[in-house]
């Protein structure tokens, strides 16, 4: 499974005018790796799984949706 992730970050509070409003949206559209919580690499990822996620050089745990 592979996909893009949108990335933002947002200040709480209200937004008056354009010091406040989002720069940018960041696209991160390097491929997914998927490993179990083993270390194990995940050819296909069930829905509903939880896995241990690269893209690149981030990584994170993700449910797959």
């Amino acid at each position: 499974i592979d996909g893009i992730v949108l990335a933002a970050v947002v200040e709480t509070g209200t937004c008056l005018d354009d010091e406040n409003a989002i720069d940018g949206i960041e696209v991160d559209s390097a491929a997914a790796e998927y490993y179990n919580f083993q270390g194990v690499k995940v050819a296909n990822p069930e829905k509903g799984g939880m896995y241990i996620v690269r893209r690149g050089a981030k990584v994170s745990k993700e449910i797959v949706k």
